[in-house]
């Protein structure tokens, strides 16, 4: 007989065009304990993309997934979400990210602490909101800045993935 007493908690769904989905899922419950993970069902098969106690890719080796947030999904079925991470070796930093299967497996887009590219040296990424994805899978975030001549009034930025890489759309504080 089925555990009964188990529940579940889900917190986005995306869908494309093609009929793929992108959502987040967790179980809990007798011996399951899950703050979630990030599935794709694509072509008729779900696959686990990332869970919440697996390596976080491009992040120290002591770092995982902490809790999988919300992203989105391109109409070739790649995916992008925000991540909270956890790093073992410092447990007191807090660590979040981008990660997107867009060019193969799961990789990092953008983290926390990491150089914020068109910005001075010594900027970096000091937190994200969920990202969206356009057709092709690219992701577009907001982020927040941290590091020299930053403050309250230039401290965030909207940025976008090419298929060079990163770069700054709009940032606070820069003329429109």
């Amino acid at each position: 007989r089925p555990n009964t007493n188990n529940s579940s908690t889900g917190t986005f769904l995306r869908t494309n065009p093609g009929g793929s989905s992108f959502f987040n899922f967790g179980l809990f419950g007798g011996s399951l304990n899950s703050r979630g993970g990030a599935w794709t069902h694509r072509n008729g098969s779900l696959n686990l993309v990332a869970h919440d106690t697996q390596p976080a890719p491009g992040m120290s080796p002591t770092t995982q997934f902490d809790r999988i947030y919300g992203g989105g999904m391109g109409n070739n079925g790649h995916v992008t979400f925000m991540a909270a991470a956890y790093d073992s070796a410092n447990p007191t930093m807090p660590l979040s990210g981008i990660w997107s299967d867009r060019t193969g497996p799961l990789a990092l887009v953008a983290g926390s602490l990491t150089p914020a590219p068109g910005e001075a040296a010594g900027v970096r990424f000091d937190g994200f909101q969920e990202p969206v994805s356009n057709a092709l899978g690219q992701a577009a975030f907001e982020a927040g800045l941290a590091g020299p001549g930053i403050t309250g009034s230039n401290d965030w930025g909207i940025w976008i993935e090419t298929d060079n890489g990163l770069r700054p759309a709009i940032r606070e504080g820069n003329p429109a």
